[in-house]
């Protein structure tokens, strides 16, 4: 999870070296939903990664984190990304899979993760 953060917060902040800033530029503001309580490693993460923009872009980025469902719950945040209403968040899985069919499969390897799959049963499906 932290890898992936990162690399997605070193992507972005690329594109931002990429862009020429100025005050003259009217100041954007990227709203992040969460379902996660602020003390969650993720909700953590995303803050480091809102601190990062906001400090790249000499503060014409406003990064505004809405953490324990203050926004969206978990089920319905990924529409309000697909809409607009968010511009990034943190969703799970099984979410995400009734949108895109084929990220499910990630549902199955955290199952045997945990040791909540019978593998013989699977094996045989």
């Amino acid at each position: 999870m932290f890898r992936t953060a990162h690399f997605a917060a070193v992507g972005v902040a690329r594109v931002l070296a990429a862009l020429p800033l100025t005050t003259a530029q009217a100041q954007d503001k990227l709203v992040i939903s969460t379902a996660n309580p602020p003390q969650h490693m993720a909700t953590r993460t995303m803050q480091m990664f809102a601190d990062a923009l906001t400090a790249r872009s000499s503060g014409a980025l406003e990064v505004e984190i809405f953490d324990s469902s203050q926004l969206y719950n978990a089920r319905d945040v990924g529409k309000a990304v697909a809409r607009g209403d968010v511009g990034f968040a943190n969703v799970p899985t099984p979410y995400l899979g009734r949108t895109v069919g084929s990220i499910k499969v990630l549902d199955r390897f955290r199952h045997l993760l945990m040791g909540q799959l019978d593998l013989k049963a699977s094996a045989h499906a």
